[in-house]
Formats: structure tokens, sequence, C-alpha cells
């Protein structure tokens, strides 16, 4: 991703617009000082026109304070956000892999994670309880980002009890690497201090702020751990920020610039047929704005796009208007076969050459449901192999379509497919959907995923591993039965029910540990599990049907 663009407004007009806090609050949405469920895509709130907030996947929160040395407010540019009544994710963000997405900087698919979704250029401000001993990530449209946080902090090494640090990609705030990076982002607070091993004093009241863009989401938490948090204020430029006491101490961590020259870029827009942009030739839709981050060139990349063969036309507009755009005529994007597509759009303001390379990810078939805008991925007639990416958002024929479900059979004996991304749109997973896939080795079933149809993984001999997230109350029968190369299988804390002959004939299975949430475990539900000798049953369990675990040694 390149830098995100600004108009920036004369200050006065910025000043009237930039009083806008939003204020979490743990007793209105229902949570309390004990850790209790909140469910995928749960709206926390909103900035009208600005910012709309949620939580993209089923985990627990708790409510906290964040108030911490006795500062208890944080002032925002004059707005002052309490740090009381806030929350507090109880599940480690993950990746799709299981891994740390700090060092891999792959985007969350699970666990406590801020959603952000922008409808203005500005800056979001995360109020919150910071630690030295975390490390932060921000992604915008799944890719790493830079940020900035500010803090108040007791470590000796911190001049004047603030630390401010700025996390830098390419060009400044965006695309964070592993080149640039090659720790990830593990203790980079510590280095910034000036020793990595030595542990640094650690909480401390302030905020965490990046950029953001219009008609882009942003995934903000604390990897390995979670973010408390009480509020979010935008602004229209890098604002500034106080700690304040009770007894009216004042601290400033954090001063604004509102002449920043780097906010002074042109704005250049893409425009053309709605395949490609959801709107047709719409000069005033600011979803389609392009990135920079020097002024002269310019990107924008459209992921998930399915389009159909044949010649799509576009070109680049200033500023929201007719008056300057390029190329004189339009360009041309010819599609050779019927697909979905990855494109990149470059444009060069000097040059005014405009150019479009469109990349084909995945060839992934959907059934589209137009009440709800939702699609459905659907049987490939050639079948799916190799490594399969689900979008988790996919355009067909102008509309936006979330992807939220695998259909029955979707992937039904694709011997060839050897993996497969669920993104963390998905809630249900169709019977049989991956029966017979023999050559699949690795599948994350991501925490938005609330069922798992009968015989959805059945025959998957090429599985070792699987994790039943805790959004998942109960699976049809046979659902992961003879995958005879599963040896571990994780069934989280939520999980009620598990079928008749789920995994039955996993003969490779030596242990499974069955959580508390269980009462009932159906007929032939690890039968023939031959290599199990270990097994943990709860007290919740009530019900246990026959044969449930006959053949097991």
């Amino acid at each position: 991703m390149k830098k995100i663009l600004f108009i920036v407004l004369a200050l006065v007009a910025a000043m009237s617009v930039n009083a806008q806090v939003f204020k979490v609050s743990a007793e209105a949405n229902g949570i309390g000082s004990d850790a209790g469920d909140v469910a995928a895509g749960k709206a926390w709130g909103s900035i009208e026109g600005v910012i709309d907030i949620s939580n993209p996947f089923a985990t627990q929160h708790k409510a906290v304070d964040c108030k911490n040395n006795d500062f208890n407010k944080v002032v925002i540019d004059g707005n002052e956000i309490e740090t009381k009544d806030g929350v507090q994710g109880q599940d480690n963000p993950k990746d799709a892999d299981g891994g740390n997405s700090a060092v891999t900087f792959k985007e969350a698919t699970g666990g406590a994670v801020i959603q952000i979704d922008a409808k203005k250029n500005g800056w979001v401000y995360i109020v919150a309880k910071l630690s030295t001993n975390k490390q932060y990530v921000v992604f915008e449209e799944g890719a790493p980002i830079g940020y900035k946080i500010a803090m108040e902090n007791t470590d000796e090494r911190v001049k004047d009890g603030v630390l401010n640090l700025e996390i830098k990609g390419e060009g400044e705030y965006n695309n964070l690497t592993l080149d640039k990076y090659p720790n990830g982002l593990m203790w980079v607070i510590r280095e910034y201090l000036g020793n990595a091993e030595a542990e640094t004093a650690g909480n401390g009241l302030g905020v965490l702020y990046f950029p953001v863009a219009d008609g882009c989401k942003y995934f903000a938490h604390a990897t390995g751990s979670r973010i408390p948090w009480s509020g979010i204020y935008f602004s229209q430029y890098e604002a500034n920020v106080s700690l304040e006491k009770e007894d009216g101490t004042i601290l400033d961590i954090a001063v604004g610039d509102p002449s920043n020259p780097s906010l002074n870029y042109d704005v250049w827009s893409l425009i053309g047929d709605s395949e490609l942009f959801g709107s047709d030739w719409d000069i005033t839709d600011t979803k389609n704005s392009m990135r920079t981050y020097d002024g002269v060139n310019y990107t924008r990349i459209k992921t998930g796009v399915t389009l159909e063969k044949g010649t799509y036309r576009f070109k680049v507009a200033k500023d929201f208007a007719w008056d300057i755009s390029y190329p004189a005529d339009y360009a041309e994007l010819v599609i050779d076969e019927n697909a979905t597509y990855k494109i990149t759009f470059t444009f060069n303001a000097e040059t005014h050459q405009l150019s479009a390379v469109a990349e084909k990810t995945d060839g992934i078939y959907y059934n589209f449901i137009t009440k709800g805008k939702i699609a459905e991925v659907i049987q490939n007639p050639n079948k799916y192999k190799g490594k399969v990416i689900i979008p988790t958002t996919v355009m067909h024929e102008g509309i936006e379509y979330d992807v939220k479900s695998i259909g029955q059979s979707a992937f039904f004996q694709c011997t060839g497919l050897t993996s497969v991304t669920i993104p963390n749109s998905v809630t249900s997973i169709g019977s049989y959907a991956f029966s017979g896939c023999s050559g699949l080795t690795t599948v994350t079933i991501p925490n938005s995923v609330t069922s798992i149809g009968s015989d959805a993984f059945s025959g998957c001999i090429g599985l070792t591993s699987v994790t039943i997230p805790n959004s998942v109350t109960s699976f049809g029968e046979f659902a992961f039965a003879l995958c005879n190369g599963l040896t571990s299988v994780t069934i989280s804390d939520g999980v009620k029910s598990i079928g008749d002959g789920a995994f039955s004939g996993c003969s490779s299975l030596t242990s499974v540990t069955i959580p508390n949430s269980v009462t009932s475990i159906g007929y032939y539900a690890f039968y023939n599990c031959s290599g199990l000798t270990s097994v943990s049953i709860p007290n919740s369990v009530t019900s246990i049907g026959g044969d449930a675990f006959e053949g097991c040694i």
C-alpha cells in the first residue's frame, strides 16, 4: 500500500470539524469485569460520516479502566476522553497459519482486534493503556503499515517521562517489510530505548495513532496480547495530545502539526467501468482515491475483482472533478478469460502515464446472492488445485459481495488442493465442502465460522492437526471422519456437542481434550481411533452415544 492521500483544509475549517470523539462503554455493551463473549462483527459504534468501529472476530471481552499513574483523562485538541468504562479483548490475535503477525506481517484472522472502517482521510487516535513490553501492529486492507505511539512512561531512559515512537515503512507509514524489520515488531520499543534485552517500565496511558484513507479497512491489535482501550478520536491532521490527573496536572505527550506539508499532495482518483470500481464513472466516489508517498507516483490495488472476458475502460481525475483528467479519452484493460483478479493501477502525476496490470488470483467460482450481497464459494468444474486463498470480498458486475460461506461440496475430492486460507468473513462451511481432499495438508478455520457441515473434512488424509474455534458450537456428523493422518485436535471452549462419527477412523489421533463447554458426544464419535491412548472428558458431558470410543486402545 502507498501513502494515503489527504486534502488539507484551512486550519479554521479543520478545527470546526475536528471535535470527533467516540467513547466505548463496557457497561452499555453489557460487558462486566469477568470475561464474556462478544460476537464477530459487533459494532462498537461510530463517528458519523467519518469512521465505524467494530469487533471483527468472535472473542471474549472484559471491562477495564485504562487509568495509569493517576492520569485518568486523555485530551486531544481540547477534547476530553475518559479512561474508565473501557474494554479489553481476551483472546490473543493470530494469523491464518497460527503465527505471530508482528513477526510474519500477516493479517490476523482471529482474536482481539479493533476494526476501523474509514469514511474520510485523516488520523485515528486509539486511546489506550499501552505497554512497552508489548508489540503493536496495524493493517490497512490486509497490509501492515506504520504508526505512532505516544504514552506516559516512567522508564529512566525515557526523556521527560514521555515515550514517542514512530514505526515507519515505505513512504513513511505504508508497507512495513521484513527487510526493514527483520524481527517483525518484537520488542521494537526496547530497541528504541537502546537495550533490546532489558525489561522496560510497564504500562502507560497514551494513544496509538495512524493515518487512514477513505474507503479502507484497518485492523489494530497488540500481538501476543490485547489492547485495553476506552475511546477513539478522529482528526484531519496530527493533533495535540495531553494527559490529565484529577488534581489538574497536565502532561503533554504529542504535538500535532496541521501545516504538515506532507499532507498537501494532490488527490487523484480512479474512475471507469463499474465492474472495476463499483460505481460507473462516478467522479465523486472517494473510495477509489489512489495512494502516494511522494506526490508523484500513485498506486491503487483492487483485489477480488471478478471479471468476464472483455475490455474495460478507466482514467484518473484530479480533486474529484472532470476539469483535469488523464488520458484525454480513457485507458483500457483487456481481460482474456473469466476469472478473479488482483489489479494494480499506477499513475505518474508528472508524465500523466496511467496503466493497469491484472493478475489472476484464484479462479474461485461463486454463487452470488443479491439480497444481502453475499457470495458463496462453489465447485470449480476443473477442480481446485494447489494453494487457494479465498478473499473476504469479491466484486461482481460492479457490486461488492461479502464471502460468507463455503458451499456444499465446493472442494469435494479436489485431490490436488494442498492448502486453503479461509477469511474471517466466512460463517459457515457446508457439508462435504472439503471431503476427499487427500492432498490438503493445512487449513485454518477462523473464529468467524459458526457451523461446520456433515463430512465437511472427511477423508482429508493429509491433515495432521485441526483447531475448532470457540465460535463453533457444534459440527455435523462425520465432519472429520477418516482423517487418518490427524494426530492433534484442539476443540475450543465453545463447542457444545461433538457429532456422530465426528472423528471416526482417525487412526493416528493419540490424545484429545474435550472442553467444559461440551455436554454431549455423539454415536461413533471416536470409533476406531486405534491410536487414541488418552481422553479427558469433563463433568459437563451428560450424554455419550453408543460405540463413541469403540476400537480405541
